[in-house]
């Protein structure tokens, strides 16, 4: 027999004539470092810690929400429990709704409309006041005055003044073991003033464009303050005054005054305003010192100091330094203005230029180039009138304090 040949490998059978069969794919899994690959053991930890950390967050957010709460609560009625002590005092308070809000960051109760009266005449009435304290500072409160008010002082005696402001801020610092503020300070824009004296309107109202001031009380005790110990210190600024009355040399010096303003230190056992008491502040060597007094009205700029103090009618008495600038130029303003005789204002300017080596001045009447003052006038207060040297310039009103005491 023949042997048969074999075909070619190209001659072999196709697949069409000998299906395949596809073989299963195994996926294997990625080898795991064995340091690295999370046991049964760390897996329950981790859990455990994330379920901790959100338990604890949440405890401490409901915890949180409680207190702030809870403060809310006490805000309003610290509200309530003031206006019924001032009301216990002989005080009519009269408040619209109290909002509380902030949450979460601070407590904010926002007073829509309210008006008081307090024992003493002092007056207050106006809508949108806001009072801001946060959990971590409870001393320390934040004012926004966000509509209008208007503040009067005075009980229809001798002198009284009423402001109307559009708003402004402040803040008050509450002294907690003695229960009264401590500090206050504030600042307040497009004010109306109106001066009272002998309960009349004295002139027309005064607008100012912006006022500040502050007021900080010792905290030792003020009734037993030595004399030449600060009780209270006061400071205010007042920028920008038109339409200052006629009567008061309005429009003399200039149409707008540019700033006036004090520091003034309140020293002895300085306790209150009514007569008796200033009569025992009087007694023990109490008195009010005037750091800094300035006045910027056109070309005439004067800085002052001195002391004053209550005489044996319990009326002010004492002496005022005042650097004067532009002193000379005021003189001849007045005299332009038909306020001084032409004879009186030559007296005047030479005691000016008398007075100007005493203040260190360049002595010609000229001071506009040189940073020294003109002159440097004693400004004395007592027996009822006010003179600048020898010159009387003013007679004061007579003071009625309340609560009488009128001698020492």
């Amino acid at each position: 027999m023949a042997e048969q040949e074999s075909p070619p490998p190209d001659e072999a059978e196709s697949p069409a004539s000998t299906p395949t069969v596809a073989q299963p794919v195994h996926i294997q899994p990625a080898r795991t470092d064995p340091e690295h690959r999370p046991t049964g053991k760390r897996h329950r930890t981790a859990l455990l810690a994330v379920r901790l950390v959100t338990g604890l967050t949440i405890v401490l957010g409901a915890g949180g929400s409680g207190l702030w709460w809870l403060g809310a609560v006490q805000a309003e009625k610290m509200v309530t429990a003031w206006a019924d002590f001032q009301r216990d005092a002989g005080a009519e308070v009269a408040l619209g709704p109290v909002n509380i809000g902030g949450f979460p960051i601070l407590w904010r109760a926002e007073l829509t409309q309210g008006r008081v009266r307090l024992a003493d005449g002092t007056r207050w009435e106006g809508t949108g006041l806001a009072v801001d304290v946060a959990p971590w500072r409870l001393e320390r409160w934040g004012l926004a005055l966000t509509g209008p008010q208007r503040l009067s002082v005075g009980d229809g005696g001798m002198f009284g003044l009423t402001a109307t402001s559009a708003g402004g801020e402040g803040e008050v610092v509450v002294d907690w073991q003695r229960g009264q503020p401590a500090e206050t300070r504030g600042a307040l824009r497009s004010l109306t003033l109106q001066v009272e004296l002998g309960g009349a309107r004295a002139g027309t109202p005064v607008r100012v464009d912006a006022l500040t001031f502050s007021a900080v009380r010792t905290r030792a005790e003020p009734a037993a303050l030595p004399a030449g110990t600060t009780a209270l210190t006061l400071a205010l600024t007042v920028d920008g005054i038109a339409d200052w009355p006629p009567m008061l040399l309005g429009g003399v010096l200039g149409a707008t005054i540019g700033q006036v303003g004090f520091l003034a230190r309140v020293t002895g056992p300085f306790v209150g305003t009514d007569g008796a008491s200033l009569s025992d502040w009087s007694k023990a060597g109490g008195a009010l010192t005037l750091d800094d007094l300035r006045l910027v009205w056109g070309g005439l700029r004067v800085i002052g100091h001195g002391d004053l103090v209550l005489d044996a009618g319990l009326q002010p008495a004492g002496t005022l330094w005042l650097d004067v600038w532009g002193g000379a130029g005021a003189v001849d303003a007045l005299v332009q203005a038909r306020r001084l005789r032409q004879d009186t204002a030559e007296t005047i300017k030479a005691l000016l230029r008398g007075l100007a080596a005493g203040a260190g001045g360049a002595g010609n009447g000229t001071e506009a180039p040189d940073p020294a003052p003109s002159a440097r006038l004693p400004l004395m207060i007592g027996n009822g009138m006010v003179r600048l040297g020898p010159f009387p310039i003013a007679r004061l009103p007579r003071f009625h304090w309340r609560g009488g005491a009128e001698k020492i």
